[in-house]
């Protein structure tokens, strides 16, 4: 963990997402390194103490190490200029009491705000690297389609350089999608085989068993493809396929995630059959009985968002032409899991179990809920026959690392701490990313009769069709 002296300044400090998920996570940095702050900002009319008390429960619920020393709180309205005069003077104050100190302004807000904080912001000098060593994160979404984006980058870039902005995905901080690379550029016998050569196909997928949450205004105007698949399953997608990068700077990386994107297939011009969508009905979650999407608090009844869809996508260049990626994602699923799966292509020729087909073998890369890593490999059953069955050896991460192992935020806020920027999207491959799921938003009339699936069920049929025209199937979590 780094040692420098930093602020984190979080606009939106009264929200869920900094008591579920910021605060936790600010502590933990301030075990390994005492020298983190935390400045909350928020509409409210709050002091030091009112704040503090507000999230008193939580924070006693920490080891008493002094971090509520370490805890401030500034009033601001965001759209007038005249508020950040006294969130710089107690920015200044704080910098005065610790030395060299580095300012990240943490954006948990919805992205019409970005705008006019990041205006004032600059208006006030706080925008600047020389005095403060700013720099500034947002949280998703980046837009809402490839044209907001560009507009969203457009803005950020009048008030901060690219080298400032950190544009977070919590999914990039966890350990298993960490471990991609490592899987890949650290053992010899996984790379040579990482290609259209030896690869059949690769599915990525990632459930919920969850609903709306009390969020359907904003998810109906989402769905699936906007929430998850845009950010979370395409940046895994990346990950898995890119080449090997000349570092593991954050330039060299990124490069290479970015042509990742540049190679896929220019989707509006054959989607149909290549996606299927879904959205969830009635059902049963753990032994509950749920409602269906429609029924929902702030869905319309007569709503065509999808909250599944599944998705066959082509990297048209050199190293994957020719392999299918298929991408799914749902919600009220069976079961909660974010997976990866790779699947070895079939064996020439057949010499065991003659009246049966041998299976394929698999690399299983387990992301959540538990973090794992296994092999899918055929041996021979004892006896006298030549018969072969398929068998699993894993590596468990809690069980060889041990329990404590750090939260997704917490990686990337040390992350931006050090000034690493290899975890974070940069801004053309956030337009990149825009750029497919536009071109799949373009075949509209596919949509127009979603198919609906019990909640706990596996998802819609016409997902499972998707993999049956190839041949192939779901590897089910």
């Amino acid at each position: 963990m780094e040692s420098t002296n930093t602020l984190f300044v979080v606009f939106g400090a009264t929200g869920d997402l900094m008591k579920k998920k910021l605060f936790p996570s600010f502590y933990n940095l301030y075990t390994k390194n005492s020298n983190i702050s935390v400045l909350g900002v928020g509409r409210q009319e709050l002091d030091d103490v009112t704040f503090k008390e507000m999230n008193n429960e939580l924070l006693c619920s920490f080891d008493d190490l002094g971090f509520k020393d370490k805890v401030f709180y500034q009033n601001v309205q965001y759209s007038e200029q005249e508020s950040y005069v006294h969130l710089k003077e107690k920015i200044d104050m704080l910098k005065k009491e610790q030395k060299d100190l580095q300012v990240i302004f943490y954006l948990a807000m919805p992205p019409h705000l970005f705008d006019p904080i990041m205006q004032n912001l600059k208006f006030h000098g706080l925008d600047s690297i020389e005095i403060y060593n700013t720099k500034i994160v947002f949280e998703k979404p980046f837009g809402v389609d490839l044209e907001s984006a560009k507009e969203l980058n457009r803005t950020i870039l009048k008030s901060f350089k690219e080298t400032q902005v950190y544009r977070i995905d919590h999914y990039l901080g966890k350990e298993a999608i960490q471990n991609f690379l490592t899987l890949r550029f650290a053992n010899s016998f996984f790379e040579p085989l990482w290609n259209n050569n030896y690869i059949d196909n690769i599915q990525i997928t990632g459930f919920e068993t969850i609903g709306v949450e009390g969020r359907g205004g904003y998810y109906d105007t989402s769905g699936a493809l906007k929430d998850m698949l845009q950010n979370h399953l395409l940046q895994m997608l990346s990950l898995i396929a890119m080449e090997p990068p000349a570092t593991l700077g954050a330039k060299h990386i990124r490069d290479e995630k970015v042509k990742v994107f540049e190679a896929i297939h220019h989707l509006e011009k054959d989607m149909k059959g290549h996606i299927a969508y879904g959205q969830y009905g009635a059902g049963n979650i753990d032994g509950k009985e749920v409602l269906s999407y429609r029924d929902e608090e702030g869905i319309p009844e007569d709503s065509i968002t999808e909250t599944y869809v599944a998705l066959r996508v082509f990297i048209d260049n050199w190293r994957w032409k020719g392999v299918p990626f298929y991408l799914r994602t749902g919600k009220r699923m069976q079961k909660k899991g974010t997976t990866v799966v790779v699947e070895f292509k079939k064996l020439p020729q057949l010499l065991y179990n003659s009246n049966d087909e041998v299976d394929t073998n698999k690399l299983i890369i387990h992301i959540q809920p538990d973090a794992s890593i296994s092999m899918e490999f055929n041996v021979k059953t004892p006896g006298t026959n030549t018969n072969v069955d398929p068998v699993i050896a894993e590596f468990d991460h809690k069980e060889f690392f041990g329990l404590d192992t750090p939260e997704a935020y917490e990686v990337l806020f040390n992350e931006i701490v050090k000034g690493d920027q290899s975890l974070f999207a940069r801004l053309d491959g956030v337009e990149e990313a825009w750029r497919i799921v536009d071109s799949i938003i373009k075949c509209k009339d596919l949509r127009e009769n979603i198919e609906v699936y019990p909640s706990g069920s596996l998802g819609p049929k016409g997902a499972e069709k998707l993999l049956e025209e190839d041949g192939r199937k779901w590897h089910n979590l």
